[in-house]
């Protein structure tokens, strides 16, 4: 394959800007036929396709600058006025044009956003490339894993490179204002190194200071903007007031400024006060460890350093660090892990991104073209004459050009518009799918980035070049000769094969978009089903239950169980004699919350099953109301050591025990672990018809599971006794924290956000993919009637009768429909081939001859048009 590289310079070498197109030019045609030369070595064929489409794209948006610095700002003038009337003269196409350019724009612009934000996040920090965060590697595993206080100490005062070396850990901790009830949030035990890497000044008060790291210092917090104007109230004299964090009271000492949530999402900062004597080496806590890079360093420089140290604690600690490597990265993807895309993934997915956004622009913006193209064809008389008083082809083309261009710069500031109106929706639920509950990254917001404005800015006159620079080439190809015809209009343009393949396939686009619509509305439908199955979640509060445990040397394991299981028990106890409580049970995971799978084994011999595990209370079915189908329930007796009993689900029995009694049998999930006893057999709890859930459930006793989730059946509403819930929480032990507190039929609904977004964003595409279809097969039809009219006239006159004249006009461009409703079937059978009955076949079939049928409906103005000519006007017009 050879990139249109010589056109493009050709172009470059002409006077009119030969410095200047040679300088911008030459470079990006050389970088696009390299990546091709390695595309071609070692890539995938959709890269060099891509690679391709990128040049196509050069050449066109090269040719119309070429085309606008050959015309004077005059004439540019003359055709922007030109462009907006023959616009206003065609509002139906101005239409059209306006709203499919706008959606492609909108989706690239979404695209461009997600990708600036998601998969190439910057910190809004002054310098904010220059901090780093240092990891540990496993070099045994290739795994990572996180530094502990020890590690920090060693590199605070070893390190050179990086300056200001700091460290935090985040604690959810419950925080008490005054007499309100406990709240928990998310805090950063930090060092004060960390605000002189931030480089942000508090707008009251001061930050932290290395004295407040002293173990004997007394308590302090450093609190947010939004802490200080919600909690109190924009209090000027908040500094010296007290709030108690952990049940233990701190004192405010300084105030940071709006938006500022460093480390990740924090509004609370409290020093961090941990002496790593009192831990042996890789047993104390563990860290996340950050820092600025010193003047001069690099990224680079700093891992050099980083080596030796970590060399050095090999040699000194070969039990404990012999495979451990501590390592530099750019702060976000220190954070973020493993899970942060490598430099090698962002660029697939750039590439990949990239040609969606380029696919659906060409598709959409040639759909225009087609509709530009049947109307320039009405104008060949026009252009005749202008051809004839001396405008060149050049001067023509671009007179199409600005008129597209104009159409696409309406359609750019509409896609603009409404990409930052749906932006705010679309960050809402791509942040929650990702982050689920969790805080949302400071770095990340609900404005479209600065850079997405000159984005837009580059996609309009890209889409201009494709939907103004085709049709203009075509129309006016042979003007010369066209001239020289006695007959004007006779003849020389048609629809060639690439319209024909354009039309083709947006009918075929047509048929077949619904299918994802359907998989969609399918998958909603089974999660609505889920949802209501088993008993009436609507009736039930969940919450998820902790407690706060600092890691203090003295403190024990056996401590935190027993200080849980009596704030569990106590918990429970005030909650039951509430008014309005019918029943209080807790489990480590409720219906409708996530599963988790396991592989277990019945004691057949068979093969191994996929499973779902839960730890639930004694009382979990009677509050539930879930009957006992087969055995019994559990009794304090399967909570003593040595007991193994078990109850499974109807799913289990369907698809484990493959519909046999399981009772008496046993099951493991181990071959080194013992077995399990099944004692009886519950019926499906949130599962519906349509989803495979097998569920073993075993006996678990208070404070056994951390954190644990609960469930309060209620005789009204439960939101409205959340905020009683907090309340007798507080007062069992202030340091009990309740989280993800709402309505159990809401735990799973959230997931039909990104369901909804998906839908609403492929039924967009289907609607203007069904409203640029018909538009454009209405033009190929008023097109074919327009350069038909003097046959038309012709046979009219020699008396042929109308429905053979209107065969014949149909016959061509429903060959077209048809070949593109049968192409989009067969798409729609493959992509439903493993589970499709006669019955999808038969509606499909159905649903194949609305789209024809319609299609067909869109021909009826241009025939009925054409058939209305008299002979006589027919013959006079020529």
């Amino acid at each position: 394959m050879k990139l249109p590289g010589s056109r493009l310079r050709a172009i470059a070498a002409r006077p009119f800007a030969a410095e200047t197109m040679a300088r911008l030019v030459d470079p990006a045609i050389a970088d696009l036929q390299a990546e091709y030369a390695e595309a071609s070595r070692r890539g995938p064929r959709w890269r060099r396709t891509a690679i391709r489409i990128r040049g196509l794209i050069a050449l066109v948006t090269m040719l119309a600058a070429h085309t606008i610095h050959r015309v004077s700002l005059q004439g540019v003038s003359l055709d922007v006025r030109l462009a907006l009337r023959l616009l206003v003269k065609h509002m139906g196409l101005t239409l059209v044009g306006v709203v499919a350019m706008a959606f492609a724009i909108w989706c690239g612009l979404l695209g461009f956003e997600l990708y600036v934000q998601l998969m190439r996040p910057t910190m809004p920090l002054e310098g904010g490339d220059r901090i780093v965060g240092v990891v540990m590697t496993n070099a045994a595993d290739a795994g990572e894993d996180t530094p502990t206080l020890h590690d920090f100490t060693a590199w605070r005062t070893a390190l050179t490179s990086i300056e200001h070396v700091a460290a935090f850990r985040s604690r959810e901790l419950n925080v008490i204002v005054g007499d309100e009830a406990a709240e928990p949030v998310e805090a950063a035990e930090i060092t004060a190194a960390a605000f002189q890497v931030t480089q942000v000044r508090p707008v009251r008060g001061r930050t932290l200071i290395e004295a407040d790291e002293k173990l004997s210092a007394p308590p302090v917090v450093l609190v947010g903007e939004h802490v200080w104007r919600t909690k109190f109230a924009s209090d000027p004299g908040v500094i010296g007031r007290e709030l108690r964090l952990a049940n233990v009271a701190h004192t405010i000492v300084g105030v940071m400024p709006e938006g500022f949530r460093f480390p990740w999402a924090q509004h609370y900062w409290v020093p961090l006060k941990l002496d790593v004597v009192n831990f042996d080496r890789r047993q104390s806590p563990s860290v996340r460890v950050f820092g600025r890079l010193a003047p001069g360093a690099t990224l680079e420089t700093a891992q050099q350093e980083l080596g030796v140290l970590g060399g050095v604690a090999a040699a000194q600690f070969p039990d404990t660090h012999t495979h451990l490597r501590p390592r530099a990265l750019p702060y976000i993807r220190s954070v973020f892990g493993g899970s942060y895309s490598s430099s090698s993934e962002r660029v697939l997915i750039t590439q990949i991104l990239g040609t969606i956004v380029v696919m659906l622009l060409v598709l959409i913006c040639g759909n225009v073209a087609l509709l530009l193209f049947a109307r320039a064809t009405t104008r060949e008389t026009e252009m005749l004459v202008r051809a004839a008083l001396g405008a060149s082809r050049g001067r023509i083309v671009a007179q199409l050009f600005v008129e597209a261009l104009v159409l696409a710069v309406i359609a750019g500031i509409a896609g603009a518009v409404a990409a930052q109106a749906a932006w705010g929706y679309i960050f809402d639920v791509v942040t929650f799918t990702i982050f689920e509950e969790g805080p949302v990254p400071f770095w990340l917001h609900r404005d479209l980035s600065p850079g997405t404005i000159p984005f837009a800015l580059l996609l309009t006159p890209v889409a201009a070049a494709i939907a103004g620079f085709l049709p203009g080439l075509k129309v006016t190809r042979g003007l010369g000769a066209r001239l020289r015809q006695t007959t004007p209009g006779g003849g020389g343009l048609r629809f060639g094969g690439m319209w024909t393949v354009l039309i083709v396939m947006q009918v075929a686009v047509m048929v077949a978009v619904p299918f994802f619509l359907h998989i969609i509305r399918a998958e909603k439908a089974r999660h609505t089903e889920a949802l209501t199955a088993g008993f009436q979640s609507g009736q039930y509060l969940s919450a998820l239950v902790s407690l706060d445990w600092n890691r203090t040397p003295g403190s024990t394991v056996e401590q935190f169980v027993a200080r849980l299981s009596r704030g569990q028990q106590e918990l429970e106890r005030r909650l039951e004699a509430e008014p309005g409580v019918l029943g209080v049970t807790f489990a480590d995971r409720l219906p409708l919350k996530d599963i988790t799978n396991s592989s277990a084994q019945l004691d057949d011999g068979g093969r191994d099953h996929w499973v779902s595990r839960e730890w639930i209370a004694l009382d979990f079915f009677d509050v539930m109301d879930a009957p006992v189908l087969a055995g019994r329930r559990f009794h304090s007796g399967d909570l003593l050591q040595g007991a193994r009993s078990v109850i499974v689900n109807q799913s289990f029995v369907r698809l484990v025990s493959g519909g046999r009694n399981p009772i008496g049998r046993r099951i493991r999930y181990r071959q080194d672990e013992p077995w399990y006893e099944i004692v009886g057999v519950i019926e499906d709890l949130g599962v519906g018809a349509s989803e495979q859930d097998p569920r073993i459930h075993h006996p678990i006793g208070p404070g056994r599971s951390h954190p644990v989730q609960m469930a309060i059946l209620t005789s009204s509403d439960p939101k409205l006794f959340a905020s009683r819930l907090r309340t007798i929480a507080t007062a069992v032990d202030p340091q009990l924290r309740l989280t993800e507190v709402m309505p159990l039929d809401q735990a799973r609904a959230s997931s039909f956000k990104l369901l909804e977004m998906l839908f609403r964003t492929i039924g967009m595409l289907a609607a203007i993919v069904l409203l640029v279809s018909l538009s454009g097969i209405y033009s190929v039809f008023a097109f074919t009637a327009a350069r038909r009219t003097r046959e038309i006239g012709i046979r009219m006159a020699l008396g042929a009768d109308r429905r053979q004249i209107a065969a014949v006009m149909f016959r061509r461009p429903m060959i077209h429909v048809a070949l593109g409703v049968l192409l989009g079937l067969v798409v729609r059978v493959v992509m439903l081939s493993d589970d499709i009955s006669p019955g999808d076949l038969a509606r499909l079939a159905f649903y194949g001859l609305v789209v024809a049928a319609v299609c067909a409906l869109a021909t009826v103005g241009p025939v009925r048009r054409a058939l209305g000519v008299q002979p006589t006007e027919a013959l006079r017009a020529e």
